[in-house]
């Protein structure tokens, strides 16, 4: 019995380009105080799709995206959107202030800055229209010994020019929650 319902499923799979399971996710679960939950992506997880933070401050966008991957560097994701310019900003001046239990219980608080950064840009095309800058911030703290996290994109590091704003903080929390997780090949 347990062959044929593991054959059915694979071949519905295989018929249907679909994927689908129960799991559970650990991810860093925005504060939604901190702007609005977005989901990073069409298909994958249901119940914890709200994955990034975004905050729209004049015609400029920012959405930021913490990965989560168990023993590897912290990776977080700055994406940029303006519609008719690039957006002057320097992501080395970005702080992570790490939260961490240590064994004992206590809370360790540590400041990093990234340790690597990676970046592309985007020109405006009829199906994207607006510029667009994607910054990867690799941080030297393992992701899994992480419970809280805050990402502060500095005034300094950020021009937003008529837009000026005080420092902008993006807050997440280390979380592990029960799912279900879809895909398609229509994703």
């Amino acid at each position: 019995m347990n062959r044929f319902l593991i054959s059915s499923v694979l071949l519905l799979t295989m018929l249907l380009g679909c994927v689908a399971y129960p799991t559970t996710r650990s991810y860093f679960e925005p504060n939604s105080e901190d702007g609005v939950l977005t989901a990073t992506s069409g298909c994958g997880y249901h119940t914890t799709k709200l994955d990034s933070l975004v905050r729209e401050i004049g015609d400029i966008s920012i959405q930021v995206i913490p990965e989560y991957l168990e023993a590897d560097n912290l990776k977080v994701t700055v994406f940029i959107k303006r519609e008719n310019d690039y957006v002057s900003f320097e992501p080395e001046l970005v702080v992570l202030d790490a939260k961490s239990v240590t064994t004992s219980g206590d809370e360790n608080q540590t400041l990093l800055k990234a340790s690597d950064i990676t970046s592309s840009l985007q020109v405006p095309t009829k199906s994207t229209p607006y510029y667009g800058q994607w910054y990867v911030l690799t941080f030297p703290v393992a992701a899994d010994e992480l419970n809280g996290i805050s990402i502060t994109l500095s005034a300094e590091s950020l021009a937003l020019g008529e837009n000026s704003t005080n420092d902008l903080v993006f807050r997440f929390k280390k979380i592990a929650k029960q799912d279900f997780y879809y895909n398609s090949i229509n994703c």
